[in-house]
């Protein structure tokens, strides 16, 4: 039994972000979301006692009631919801804390109100467990890419971030920036990064402290000829000095690479590691030749540099310094798995 003191202590809202900002540095992946409208179905990912129900961090609205729910990702115990209302057509934005409830909605900066694909994060500034911004990333009047960010202690969204994008990208078959990703940002030190693709796949940055926006491109023999279609090959990830990674998946080869600055301040890709996955999961040759190209990259778990990966023996989850890699039973295939990582506290 717990007294009636302590009961109110732990209820209240300010208590758990404030817990959960304590546990930073070691969050566990609690769970997972699918990126499907019309819901936001939690998927458990811890086992035993600490199994976390689906339903209770689940937010189900029914088509023929309310709008199209799909989630831009999770961060720091938040989650920011992508709401689409479908007549007429409306969209906007909510930060939502799954485990106390709590809702906020920022609305949509100018720009972002139109028919075109956007992508957002949200997170909180070191130390700030009562506030939290929004970064929305789009295609501009002109086609190039455009950021707006959303502060919640000030209520205010910004004036649009724009840049221009390398010559290769005007030279491609399907020009400009039609090709933003789904899938969600990245956290690399003090800068989002989202990949993209216009018939080259690339990384949209954007400086959290210069608000500067950039596009880098990815390893040459990486990225040449690959379309936004066939992202489900690649993954932004930090490399093992912290910095930014990124990992390409051919056949059962994962390679892991890192952006190295020189001293000249010229930045390139340097190749990290290789793994080889059907030696790692120790898979027969004869199943190795019948499903050769099934493996699919799912997610990432930044918190965790945890990768999830389609395989042939099921869902799994590779921690990507020490190789450890378990499987997740029981787990549906969905077109993307948005990582929750937090502490469970009530």
């Amino acid at each position: 039994a717990v007294c009636r003191r302590w009961h109110l202590l732990i209820s209240e809202p300010g208590f758990s972000r404030r817990f959960r900002r304590y546990h930073r540095g070691n969050l566990p992946i609690i769970g997972f979301y699918d990126r499907n409208p019309p819901y936001l179905s939690f998927v458990p990912a811890l086992e035993g006692p600490d199994r976390i129900p689906p339903g209770r961090l689940s937010w189900q609205c029914q088509r023929e009631e309310g709008p199209d729910l799909s989630t831009f990702g999770c961060r720091d115990g938040l989650v920011l919801v992508h709401v689409k209302h479908l007549e007429p057509l409306k969209r906007h934005v909510l930060v939502w804390d799954p485990i106390t409830g709590e809702q906020h909605n920022p609305g949509i900066p100018p720009g972002f109100d139109t028919g075109k694909r956007f992508n957002g994060a949200v997170f909180r500034s070191a130390g700030d467990a009562d506030h939290f911004q929004v970064v929305l990333v789009g295609n501009g009047d002109n086609q190039l890419p455009v950021a707006s960010v959303y502060s919640s202690e000030t209520d205010v969204w910004s004036n649009l971030f724009s840049t221009s994008l390398p010559l290769k990208y005007y030279t491609d078959p399907f020009p400009s920036f039609i090709g933003l990703s789904l899938e969600p940002a990245v956290l690399v030190r003090n800068s989002l990064h989202w990949l993209l693709g216009a018939g080259s796949v690339g990384i949209l940055e954007f400086d959290l402290e210069r608000h500067n926006l950039v596009v880098i491109g990815v390893p040459v023999h990486v990225g040449a000829g690959c379309h936004i279609g066939s992202n489900d090959r690649f993954s932004i990830i930090r490399a093992e000095d912290g910095g930014l990674g990124f990992l390409s998946l051919s056949d059962f080869n994962v390679q892991l690479w890192k952006r190295k600055t020189e001293y000249d301040g010229v930045a390139s890709w340097v190749m990290e590691k290789i793994i080889e996955l059907d030696k790692l999961l120790k898979i027969p040759l004869d199943r190795k030749n019948q499903r050769k190209n099934t493996t699919r990259v799912m997610g990432f778990a930044e918190d965790n540099n945890t990768v999830f990966m389609w395989t042939i023996i099921g869902i799994i989850t590779i921690h990507l310094e020490s190789l450890q890699f378990k499987t997740l039973p029981g787990s549906r295939i969905f077109s993307y798995y948005y990582p929750f990582e937090s502490v469970w506290c009530m």
